[in-house]
C-alpha cells in the first residue's frame, strides 16, 4: 500500500530508550512475539525498532500479544517500514499485527493482509487498552466475527492519530432466516420515520421576531458579548441567531491550557489525562483546551442570553480575574440536523466575579 504523505508529515518520533531491539527479519519478528506470548517481560515492555520491510508471502502471523494476560505493552516504532502479506486464520479471540495493547506506543508503521475467524479484528490491533497509535497505516482484509476496524478492533481509551485505514470488512455470515424476525420492525420504522439524533434545543433560548427569514444556499449569522461576565456562575453571553441563518448553533466557551498555566501556574488537568497527552509525544498547551461551558442547540430565530459555567477538567472551579477564552460555534442544518462540517472559532474576554 503505497504511502499517499509526505513522510516528514507522517511520522512520529518513538521516544527514547536504554536500549531497542532491532528488527529486520521475519524470523526476527516470529521470535519477537513468541516471547510476548510467553511472558517475557523483556519482550513485553520492550523497545523494538522495524529495520526492514517484511514480507509474509502469504503465511500465517501469529499476533504479538495474542492474550489479553500477556498484552504487549512496550513502544514499537516501524521506522516507516511496512509489513505485509500475512495471514491471521482461525479461531482465536484477537487477530491483529498485535493482538492486544495496554497502554503501548505504536507509531511509523504500515500493514497489509487479512484476518479471518478472531472476535476482535483490527489491522494494527485487535484489542487497545490505553497507549498511542500514530502515523499509522493499514490495508487490510477481515472476516469479522464480533468486533472489527481498520486499524482497532475494539479501543478503550487508546489515542488514535495521524492514521488512515483502507480495506474491505465482511460480517460473518449469519442463518437467514434470523432476518425474518426483523423485517416487521423495519416495516414500522419506515412507516413511523426513522429519527436522526441531534443535540436538544438549550430549554433557555429565546424565540425573537426579526422578521428575516431563512435564504437559500448555506447562511449563518450570529453576535455575542465579546467580554463574558460571570457571577455566580452565571455569564452574560447575549447571543443571537437571526431568522435569515439556515444554521442552528451550538456555543462552547472554551480555555487553553496555556492560559491557565500563565493565570494559575498549573492546567487543572488530572494525572491520568496528563499522562496519556505525554504519551500522544504532540502536547502543546496552546492548543489544548477545556470547555467552561457549552450550550444546547440555539436554533435560527432565537437568542441565548446566558452560559452556565463548568469546573475544570480536574473539577476546579476557576477562580475569580479576567482571562482569554476562545468561542468555538458548532452548526447544525436547520432541517436536517446534520452537522456541518467546517466551525468558527473567535477570541472572547472572560471575567470571573
Amino acid at each position: 500500500m503505497p504511502r499517499r504523505f509526505k513522510e516528514d508529515a507522517f511520522h512520529i518520533e518513538s521516544g527514547a530508550a536504554d536500549e531497542w531491539i532491532e528488527i529486520d527479519s521475519i524470523e526476527g519478528f516470529t521470535a519477537f512475539a513468541d516471547g510476548v506470548n510467553r511472558g517475557n517481560r523483556q519482550y513485553q515492555y520492550a523497545a523494538c525498532r522495524l529495520t526492514a520491510d517484511l514480507d509474509f508471502q502469504g503465511k500465517k502471523l501469529i499476533p504479538i500479544g495474542e492474550d489479553d494476560a500477556l498484552p504487549f505493552k512496550g513502544i514499537f516504532d516501524g521506522g516507516n517500514h511496512s509489513i505485509t502479506n500475512f495471514k491471521i486464520k482461525g479461531k482465536r479471540k484477537y487477530g491483529g499485527l498485535f493482538g492486544c495493547l495496554k497502554d503501548a506506543k505504536i507509531v511509523n508503521l504500515t500493514v497489509d493482509g487479512m484476518i479471518q475467524g478472531a472476535e476482535y479484528s483490527g489491522g494494527i490491533a485487535g484489542m487497545m487498552e490505553g497507549g498511542i497509535i500514530s502515523c499509522c497505516g493499514s490495508a487490510i482484509r477481515i472476516e469479522a466475527k464480533k468486533y472489527a476496524g481498520g486499524l482497532v478492533g475494539k479501543n478503550r481509551d487508546g489515542i488514535l492519530i495521524k492514521n488512515y485505514a483502507v480495506g474491505l470488512i465482511h460480517e460473518h455470515k449469519r442463518p437467514w432466516f434470523l432476518l425474518l424476525f426483523l423485517i416487521p420492525l423495519l416495516l414500522l420504522l419506515l412507516k413511523l420515520g426513522i429519527p436522526y439524533p441531534s443535540v436538544p434545543v438549550d430549554g433557555n433560548v429565546q424565540a425573537i421576531h426579526d422578521g428575516l427569514k431563512p435564504q437559500n444556499g448555506n447562511t449563518a449569522a450570529f453576535e455575542f458579548n465579546r467580554l463574558i461576565v460571570f457571577t455566580d456562575g452565571i455569564g452574560e453571553l447575549a447571543f443571537y441567531n437571526p431568522g435569515n441563518s439556515t444554521q442552528d448553533i451550538v456555543v462552547k466557551l472554551t480555555i487553553s491550557d496555556q492560559e491557565l498555566i500563565d493565570k494559575l501556574g498549573v492546567n487543572h488537568r488530572t494525572f491520568l489525562d496528563q499522562k496519556r497527552l505525554e504519551v500522544l509525544g504532540e502536547y502543546d498547551p496552546e492548543t489544548y483546551r477545556q470547555d467552561l461551558a457549552v450550550s444546547g442547540r440555539v436554533p435560527a430565530g432565537s437568542r441565548l442570553e446566558t452560559l452556565t459555567l463548568n469546573a475544570l477538567q480536574d473539577g476546579t472551579d476557576l477562580p475569580p480575574g479576567t482571562y482569554k477564552g476562545i468561542i468555538e460555534l458548532v452548526f447544525y442544518d436547520s432541517e436536517s440536523q446534520e452537522k456541518a462540517l467546517l466551525n468558527s472559532q473567535l477570541p472572547v474576554g472572560i471575567e470571573i466575579r
